[in-house]
């Protein structure tokens, strides 16, 4: 994949196209991503062989992302003001000392749009960055465990660069991703044009 991110007029907007395997070749994907709460973010996939975006609906977001274990709503960041959070203990990871963060969401229309009914997050105290994550879903007995295996300083911003989603039902792993992020460039220039459904629709 190839993807593009920035912070255009208060809103982080991204775009991502897939350059590989060859069936995937070409699908795009536009994101908003709002800081209020009340605003659900906007999301378009792009299908090369209906040369058409189509929006992903609310009801929709807790879908596979692309066949793999990360869903439409794990691209986005969560908005803290739908969640109730509570520190559980101290601990550490891989040497590096965390909290540990209980998060409730808030009301029945976060579960719905993410499929969470609880999440533990270990957050590191240095560079407060998420490192490991239990998310409970909807669905009896399912987990999803996210680790960020590794993080990289680079100009200044850690950004987590290898990533695995782990799917479990009862305890038995079902299906994983893992998603490397390997050339990265920072403070660049932004073009709001770049962040548009024409934009999305022109393809590779």
């Amino acid at each position: 994949m190839q993807s593009l991110r920035a912070e255009i007029d208060g809103t982080s907007k991204s775009l991502m196209f897939f350059l590989e395997p060859n069936d995937v070749k070409g699908t795009g994907f536009l994101m908003f991503d709002y800081e209020a709460a009340e605003q659900d973010d906007d999301q378009w996939m792009f299908l090369p062989s209906l040369k058409k975006a189509k929006r992903i609906a609310s009801g929709d977001k807790t879908g596979s992302f692309m066949g793999s274990d990360f869903s439409y709503a794990d691209m986005s960041k969560r908005n803290l003001e739908e969640w109730t959070f509570k520190i559980l203990k101290e601990g550490s990871v891989n040497g590096t000392d965390v909290w540990v963060i209980e998060s409730v969401p808030a009301n029945q229309d976060v579960i719905e749009k993410t499929g969470y009914v609880r999440s533990i997050a270990f957050v590191r105290k240095d560079n407060f960055h998420v490192v490991r994550g239990i998310n409970y879903l909807k669905k009896k007995g399912e987990v999803k465990l996210m680790n960020i295996a590794k993080h990289t300083e680079i100009g200044g911003y850690w950004i987590g660069t290898e990533t695995q989603m782990i799917t479990q039902k009862y305890g038995k792993t079902v299906h994983r991703t893992l998603m490397k992020i390997d050339v990265q460039d920072v403070d660049f220039d932004a073009d709001a044009a770049q962040f548009t459904l024409n934009r999305l629709e022109q393809g590779l």
